[in-house]
């Protein structure tokens, strides 16, 4: 009697759990799919299809390459081969991609798609399922922020000031033109390589002292000082360190 009391809960809250999960699908705002492979057939898909690629669920499951006709003509290749290779279970293959689709509309949409191979019984694979997510938005933040870092970094490179970006390791991360000049070097023999071995001694420097405050103090640095080089040249510089954000 026990074990029929208990076999009866598990049924009842597996039963529950389904109903929930589906509730939770059917509102999501990502589209969730599953498609049987021989025959290719849509077996389920949520309404959010019908908001992210702007057609109806209907035609999708007459036409279970529809949303491989929505696809981008620059990106069609790509997926279309990624997508067999996976279903074919060639080695190594993973289908998770990002690619763009053209809307009935004319709107491009950018969609970020990863699948997984549901395994049956006899151990087979003739079902996948994934998620599609659209991702348009954050791909426009990207490409803004790409953009605005391009601009801001010409207006660094155009300079007549030496400007120069140092990580916690004494890494040069940027170098503009004027700064390498001002250094007698060149801008490839600074970047990815510590101060210390750009400038052999500079630790026992005045300048580096006060670099040094910055770094691990966190304390913005204004200063005139002068520095001499391994050649005996002297040269005087004002300085305007600041600290970054990592």
């Amino acid at each position: 009697l026990e074990g029929a009391a208990e076999r009866s809960t598990i049924t009842v809250e597996a039963g529950e759990s389904e109903k929930l999960f589906k509730k939770f699908i059917e509102v999501a705002g990502e589209v969730f799919w599953i498609m049987k492979i021989q025959p290719e057939l849509i077996l389920y898909v949520n309404p959010a299809f019908e908001q992210v690629w702007g057609l109806p669920v209907s035609e999708l499951y007459r036409n279970p390459r529809l949303w491989i006709d929505s696809i981008h003509l620059d990106d069609r290749p790509r997926i279309i081969e990624a997508y067999s290779n996976w279903i074919q279970r060639i080695p190594g293959s993973v289908y998770n991609v990002e690619y763009r689709i053209v809307r009935p509309d004319g709107k491009i949409r950018w969609i970020y798609d990863r699948g997984v191979a549901l395994l049956e019984e006899r151990g087979g694979n003739s079902k996948v399922a994934g998620i599609a997510e659209d991702i348009t938005d954050r791909k426009i933040a990207e490409e803004d922020l790409r953009s605005s870092r391009e601009r801001y970094k010409n207006v660094l490179d155009n300079m007549l000031e030496g400007c120069m970006v140092i990580g916690f390791d004494w890494t040069y991360l940027y170098v503009n033109e004027a700064a390498a000049r001002h250094g007698y070097q060149e801008r490839e023999n600074l970047v990815g390589r510590t101060m210390p071995s750009v400038y052999p001694g500079v630790q026992r420097s005045a300048v580096f002292a006060r670099y040094k405050r910055c770094m691990e103090d966190r304390i913005p640095q204004t200063f005139e000082s002068s520095y001499t080089f391994e050649d005996g040249t002297i040269n005087w510089y004002e300085f305007r360190v600041a600290p970054v954000p990592e």
